[in-house]
C-alpha cells in the first residue's frame, strides 16, 4: 500500500507539467493520501477545453500515437501515448486478457472499429504482447464476419452485444447451428448490458462471455470481469480506482457510485481524479476467489448523465430499457437493440421506441406498459437487428429526430 501511495503522489506531482493540470492544481498540496482526496475532480468537459495539447505532460515530439473517445454522449476527447505509454499499456491490459484465458494459441477476432477509437487497437497491442493471433477485422458485413470465423477457426470474438444477436440470426438463416461454430469465448463490451443478455449470448453459442471496460481518456480494458466471481477487477498497477457519490464522497461497500480514475503509469496525458460518468456497485477491498486482492466493483449499470426529460417527466433510458426487457422476459430481444427516439426543444410530440424481434401483440403490450409506467404515450416500432449494429461502433440508447 505504501508503494501505491507513493506512485499516486508522484504521478500527481508529474502531472502538473501539463498546462491543464498546472492551472487546475496550482493551489493544492499533495503530500499525503488525505491531500490527494482533497484534489478537485476532472471531467470530460475539462479535457475538451484543454484540446488539443493542454493535457500534455511531455514534449509534443515524444508523442507516438493518439486516440479519441467514440463520442457516444458528445464530441470526442483526445488521449496521447508516448513509446513508454504504449509499452506500459500493453503490459497492463495483458493482465486482463490472461485472466480471460488468452494464450499464444488463441485466435481472436475484433469486430469493432479501428482507427482513432481506442478500444480495438490498444487491446490488439496487448494481445500481441501475449503472442495471441489477432484478426483486426473492424466493421464489415456479417457474411464476412461469419466467413472469417469459419475460415480462420476463430475461437474468441470481441464485439458489442448486438453483434452476437445479429450473428445468431445470420447463422440461423444459413442453416448453421450457432453452437457448432469454432467460437469458445467472447468479450462483450462497448455499452452497458444486463446479466440476462450475457446469459442469452452465452447460451446462443455455448461460449464463455466476459465484460471488459475502458474509456479513451484513461485507457481501454482497465476493468475486467473475473471468471470466478463475476466482479470487475481494476488494473491496479495502472490506475487508481475510486467510487464516489453525488457529493464526491467515497461510497461504502454495497453502494452505487460513479467511477473515478487516476493514472499511475501514463506519461503523455495522465488523468487525475477523472469522473467517468459511469455508475457501478462498489464492493470495496476484497479477497477474490481467483486469488486477487484489492478493490472491486460490479459491471456498468448506467451513466449518471443519462436522465432525459420527456414531456416534463424525468426518465433514465437504461432503467426504462431494463423494465421493458423484464416485461418481455419470454421474448428473445437484445437490449442493445433498444432506442428511445426524442425531439429536442419540443413538447407536443409522441416519443418513439425502436426495438427488434417484437410481434404486433408485444408492441401493443409494451405501449400499454409504458403508458402505465410513465403516464406518457409512446409509439413502439420494430426495426431489424442490423439497424443498430451494421456499420456502427456501438448502439445509441437515445437518438434525437428532427
Amino acid at each position: 500500500m505504501k508503494s501505491l501511495k507513493k506512485l499516486i503522489l508522484q504521478n500527481v506531482k508529474r502531472s502538473r507539467l501539463a498546462p491543464f493540470y498546472k492551472k487546475k492544481l496550482c493551489q493544492y498540496r499533495c503530500d499525503s493520501m488525505a491531500d490527494f482526496h482533497a484534489l478537485p475532480f476532472s471531467s470530460k468537459e475539462d479535457l475538451r477545453e484543454a484540446y488539443p495539447y493542454g493535457g500534455l505532460a511531455i514534449p509534443i515530439n515524444q508523442i507516438l500515437e493518439a486516440h479519441t473517445s467514440s463520442a457516444s454522449t458528445g464530441s470526442p476527447v483526445i488521449s496521447f501515448f508516448s513509446k513508454k505509454d504504449l509499452e506500459e499499456s500493453s503490459k497492463a491490459i495483458a493482465e486482463a486478457w490472461r485472466a480471460f484465458g488468452v494464450t499464444k494459441d488463441t485466435k481472436l477476432m475484433f469486430a469493432m472499429s479501428y482507427g482513432l477509437f481506442s478500444g480495438a487497437p490498444l487491446n490488439t497491442y496487448a494481445l500481441q504482447y501475449i503472442g495471441a493471433f489477432v484478426l483486426p477485422v473492424g466493421i464489415v458485413s456479417m457474411s464476412k464476419y461469419y466467413d472469417f470465423i469459419d475460415q480462420f477457426g476463430i475461437d474468441f470474438v470481441v464485439a458489442t452485444p448486438g453483434f452476437f444477436y445479429y450473428l445468431n440470426e445470420y447463422c440461423n438463416e444459413k442453416g448453421v447451428n450457432p453452437k457448432e461454430t469454432s467460437l469458445r469465448q467472447a468479450v462483450v463490451a462497448g455499452e452497458p448490458y444486463s446479466d440476462k443478455t450475457k446469459i442469452e449470448i452465452s447460451e446462443m453459442f455455448n461460449i464463455e462471455v466476459f465484460d471488459h471496460y475502458g474509456l479513451a481518456e484513461v485507457n481501454t480494458g482497465i476493468l475486467y470481469e473475473c471468471k470466478q466471481s463475476g466482479m470487475m477487477h481494476p488494473l491496479e498497477s495502472y490506475i487508481y480506482l475510486e467510487v464516489v457519490n453525488e457529493k464526491g464522497e467515497q461510497v461504502e461497500s454495497g453502494e452505487v457510485g460513479e467511477l473515478v480514475f487516476t493514472s499511475l503509469k501514463k506519461q503523455a496525458s495522465p488523468v487525475i481524479r477523472y469522473k467517468t460518468g459511469d455508475l457501478v456497485k462498489y464492493f470495496g477491498e476484497i479477497s477474490c476467489s481467483c486469488g486477487k486482492k484489492g478493490r472491486a466493483c460490479g459491471r456498468i449499470l448506467s451513466r449518471n448523465d443519462s436522465v432525459v426529460s420527456i414531456k416534463g417527466v424525468k426518465i433514465n433510458p437504461y432503467e426504462l430499457r431494463d423494465q421493458v426487457m423484464q416485461k418481455l422476459s419470454t421474448s428473445l430481444n437484445p437490449e442493445s437493440c433498444f432506442t428511445l427516439v426524442l425531439r429536442k426543444n419540443r413538447i407536443n410530440y409522441t416519443p418513439q421506441i425502436f426495438m427488434a424481434n417484437l410481434s404486433e401483440q408485444e408492441c401493443v403490450l409494451i405501449k400499454g406498459f409504458l403508458k402505465e409506467l410513465t403516464g406518457i404515450v409512446f409509439e413502439v416500432e420494430v426495426k431489424p437487428i442490423n439497424y443498430w449494429f451494421d456499420g456502427k461502433i456501438k448502439s445509441k440508447i437515445v437518438e434525437y429526430a428532427i
